[in-house]
């Protein structure tokens, strides 16, 4: 099968087309077994062309990452600085976890992705296992920026500790850091202290948003969104009621526009964090977004008005900025290998499109506070750029950007934002 490869190989290489992932992905998934030769001689003798490798990941099959992460790791031990090696240890910390978790100690000394923000994730949801192990590494000194820009092994083994995630692992933290440290660094990961221990600022239940084919074929979602293995949204319309996009049913209090619907749920799919209400709509005012967050307040028939507790003077835009084109769309109950995902790593191949679970943040967390008791709210849902509108054009959040809405299931209130390059 080597030819075959090093043809594919030179293919992609030569290949300058806008979709030439998506034939590479096609080309993969023709054949069984192709994804994984193609991922092995990149890791052992293959120029790691840019692209290549998180493309080929997504024609590989979960049963197929084993051999890969122990090949990756042995090439790591020869050249820590490869970067096809490095590229697999990153993607598959997101999407594979268990094959990594053999490796943790050996990776840990050899350092891949070492000056990234995502070189300790796989050490995400260990539990206890690598607890001592990371406590040698931690020395005497606990203040979490030290190091600066460039990690220490100190900062990395407090930073994997925190990725565990495990509450007897943060309360040790807790107990050693600055308060100030803690709270920032249990943001980082979704995670509160509260009266009732740590808490998760986002529900485990996570659903892709799963539009039509009708609605994204020629579009520039069609253009760069790949095949993601276990959830096909491709032509896929689950028969639900839920509405994505349309004019929303409110009023901005500050320019006086209609609201834009960004989502309502009919009915709201139980373990989200939302209870008591039958639907919800989740709409924003796209003119005044770039004020900052946006509040809004829902009935008890999940019914949307702008929260008059945190009106600021000003608008934003002086033109009405039109709304989402509407479709029908369902929600995919999204299988484990995707319920985390990286905006900057996935580089518009995947669907970020997700309600529920732990949001893909473009720069640092931010979960606002509920204007009205104060508490942390929750994440809720996620949109990506390039969302179809109704005057034909694409809504971008900035500038290619993801809006994030919160949630606060006590004073029924939504937030919105967005963040961006």
């Amino acid at each position: 099968m080597s030819d075959s490869i090093d043809q594919l190989h030179a293919d992609y290489k030569s290949n300058t087309s806008r979709d030439r992932d998506q034939q590479l992905v096609a080309r993969l998934r023709s054949t069984p077994g192709l994804a994984a030769e193609l991922i092995q001689r990149l890791l052992l003798d293959l120029p790691n062309l840019p692209g290549i490798l998180p493309a080929a990941l997504l024609g590989l099959q979960l049963d197929q990452f084993d051999p890969l992460a122990r090949t990756a790791a042995s090439t790591l031990r020869q050249d820590p600085c490869h970067a096809a090696a490095q590229d697999f240890i990153a993607h598959a910390s997101l999407q594979a976890l268990p094959p990594l978790r053999p490796h943790l100690q050996e990776l840990f000394y050899v350092q891949p992705n070492w000056t990234t923000y995502y070189s300790m994730w796989p050490w995400r949801q260990t539990g206890v296992t690598e607890f001592e192990f990371l406590k040698r590494h931690l020395g005497t000194g606990m203040t979490f920026w030290d190091g600066g820009s460039s990690r220490t092994t100190q900062r990395a083994a407090l930073e994997a500790l925190f990725e565990t995630r495990e509450p007897e692992v943060l309360e040790f933290l807790e107990d050693r850091l600055p308060r100030e440290d803690f709270h920032l660094h249990a943001r980082d990961i979704g995670m509160e202290k509260s009266a009732e221990g740590y808490r998760k600022l986002h529900s485990e239940q996570t659903f892709h948003l799963s539009f039509p084919s009708s609605y994204i074929d020629g579009s520039a979602l069609a253009a760069r969104w790949l095949p993601m293995a276990g959830l096909e949204y491709h032509g896929l319309c689950l028969p639900q009621d839920h509405i994505f996009g349309g004019e929303g049913t409110g009023e901005c209090r500050r320019c006086h526009q209609r609201l834009v619907n960004l989502l309502t749920l009919t009915p709201v799919p139980p373990g989200l964090g939302v209870t008591g209400l039958d639907q919800l709509s989740l709409q924003v005012c796209f003119s005044c977004l770039d004020l900052g967050v946006l509040f809004y307040e829902h009935d008890n028939h999940g019914s949307t008005r702008e929260s008059a507790l945190t009106v600021r003077e000003g608008v934003g835009r002086v033109e009405n900025c039109g709304s989402l084109r509407q479709t029908p769309v369902g929600l995919i109950r999204t299988p484990e290998r995707w319920k985390w995902q990286d905006w900057a790593l996935s580089n518009s191949r995947e669907n970020l499109n997700r309600l529920g679970g732990h949001p893909a943040w473009i720069q640092n967390a931010e979960y606002p506070a509920c204007p009205q008791c104060r508490q942390t709210m929750i994440h809720l849902l996620q949109l990506d750029s390039d969302l179809p509108m109704e005057n034909g054009s694409e809504w971008w959040w900035g500038s290619g950007g993801c809006g994030y809405v919160s949630w606060c299931d006590q004073c029924k209130i939504s937030a919105v934002q967005c963040q961006f390059t």
